[in-house]
């Protein structure tokens, strides 16, 4: 069950949510997986510009790398960190949440920094995240019921409340409008529960100040 597969150069790359897989394919379609011991299914996938695979697992203390050559690499998130979703790479960072502490982190590949922001609204959980033109990343918070935009210095933290009873899930950029899509309000998530749209200059928001 190939799951967030992502393009670099000349190869694709994706992991299994349902195995310990992860994989790499050339676009004719000859690929190569390896597996990870003691892992059940992964979820959100990132490729940094060394051709290295991340991937975490939901709900999981661990993010794992997966190197050229073959060697895999595990980080584990402090402070009893849990993953909350997807994750995304941008200029030597690694972006990915925690759900467990309810914070907004940040990797720094060259030298494996962790940072945090740890100052979000009360039960924060970061699910889709996405990069817009202008170097801004946005992410998803299914508790509530928002989608909240990072400024590039990293200080200031837009929020945008969406209807009662969302519960926002991956996002797409089309410009500066955002989609997003739902999950249902049944017992099992579902992606198919219907999508909506942002337009963050139109919509109402509030300003949080961060400190990190």
């Amino acid at each position: 069950n190939p799951v967030d597969a992502r393009r670099k150069g000349d190869y694709l790359y994706w992991a299994d949510a349902n195995k310990g897989d992860l994989s790499r394919s050339t676009l004719a379609g000859a690929y190569t997986s390896w597996n990870v011991k003691g892992v059940i299914g992964f979820y959100g996938t990132a490729v940094d510009d060394d051709g290295r695979l991340w991937a975490g697992v939901l709900s999981g203390h661990d993010i794992y790398r997966l190197d050229p050559s073959g060697t895999i690499c595990t980080y584990t998130l402090p402070d009893a960190g849990l993953m909350s979703g997807y994750m995304v790479f941008q200029d030597g960072y690694l972006w990915f949440g925690d759900d467990y502490n309810a914070r907004l982190l940040r990797l720094r590949i060259s030298d494996d920094q962790l940072e945090w922001w740890g100052d979000l609204p009360v039960d924060s959980s970061l699910f889709g995240m996405v990069l817009d033109g202008q170097g801004d990343l946005w992410y998803a918070d299914t508790n509530n019921a928002s989608l909240a935009e990072l400024a590039p210095d990293l200080k200031q933290l837009t929020i945008y409340s969406l209807p009662a009873g969302s519960l926002p899930a991956m996002l797409a950029m089309q410009g500066r409008l955002v989609w997003y899509t739902q999950f249902n309000l049944g017992p099992t998530y579902d992606y198919r529960a219907g999508m909506g749209s942002l337009d963050p200059d139109v919509a109402s928001h509030t300003h949080l100040a961060l400190s990190y």
